[in-house]
């Protein structure tokens, strides 16, 4: 038994990280699944004119509207256009100022 398979072993399965993965020109990428709130299927992108090409875009979820970040462009990465197996990730809020709000009304 090699030193990486008694780590495996020795780990529980709470202690185990649990990601997403995914894939962009053929690389594979992970991200904490506790920072994805969820996985939607591609919906209409409402450019933002004189934008950053990160965040060029808006989506409406649920009445919501959201800013749109395109990983590619942050990774360096050429621009394609969307395929059947494109998907949005929406990713929850690394902070509590919400609910700071909420306690302090």
């Amino acid at each position: 038994m090699s030193n990486w398979d008694h780590i495996q072993s020795s780990a529980s399965a709470a202690d185990a990280l649990k990601v997403l993965s995914l894939t962009l020109d053929g690389q594979l990428f992970a991200i904490d699944a506790g920072c994805v709130r969820e996985i939607l299927d591609l919906i209409t992108v409402t450019e933002v004119p004189a934008s950053s090409p990160f965040a060029s875009g808006l989506i409406n979820v649920r009445g919501k509207v959201v800013p749109l970040a395109d990983l590619r462009h942050k990774l360096g990465m050429t621009k394609r256009p969307p395929t059947i197996d494109t998907r949005i990730g929406s990713r929850r809020r690394s902070d509590n100022r919400r609910d700071n709000r909420r306690q302090s009304a």
